[in-house]
């Protein structure tokens, strides 16, 4: 035997009427949602002190109800046990999930300013920016933007344009 808590499905149905998500739901329906829920893997199966494998446990279940067709498509064998750890985690959740998801709104929003630069510096190597004399090298075009305070942030003068010229061969070099 393991050290998690393992219960027969009738037992699983009694403690699943007890989960909010779940509240108003009826009997029959209680016992598909278990059913799918063990036959997907969600919840793990015991059966003779074995952990039957999550591969292993549709044909299981679909070798029970073809052997006894009289005890219904969505029953389960009365000598499994189930982990009422699984159980709590797949159905013991409120209605509506308030987690938010995806990126935060502002964070990460464009370009980075790095990136912005780049851009800028290719401009300047194609020429594109009139008032500038054009830089002959990445490097060289990097400095002229560090001299002109347009990268904030930490580190040296040449940390910083070593930082912007790599971040522009990413992005626009052709080898």
């Amino acid at each position: 035997m393991s050290r998690y808590r393992w219960l027969r499905p009738l037992k699983c149905i009694e403690t699943m009427e007890c989960f909010p998500s779940l509240a108003g739901k009826s009997l029959p329906e209680l016992h598909e949602l278990l059913f799918s829920a063990v036959r997907r893997g969600d919840v793990r199966v015991i059966f003779n002190n074995v952990v039957v494998p999550r591969e292993h446990i549709a044909a299981w279940v679909d070798n029970y109800s073809a052997r006894w067709p009289e005890q219904g498509s969505h029953t389960l064998p009365p000598d499994f046990g189930l982990s009422s750890d699984d159980l709590s985690q797949v159905f013991d959740r409120p209605n509506h999930d308030n987690r938010k998801r995806g990126r935060p709104k502002k964070e990460n929003s464009g370009w980075s300013m790095e990136r912005k630069l780049a851009h800028e510096m290719h401009q300047m190597l194609a020429g594109g920016i009139s008032g500038v004399t054009r830089p002959k090298s990445a490097a060289e075009a990097a400095r002229i933007l560090i001299e002109a305070g347009r990268l904030p942030g930490a580190g040296t003068d040449e940390s910083r344009a070593k930082r912007l010229t790599n971040i522009f061969r990413k992005y626009y070099s052709s080898g």
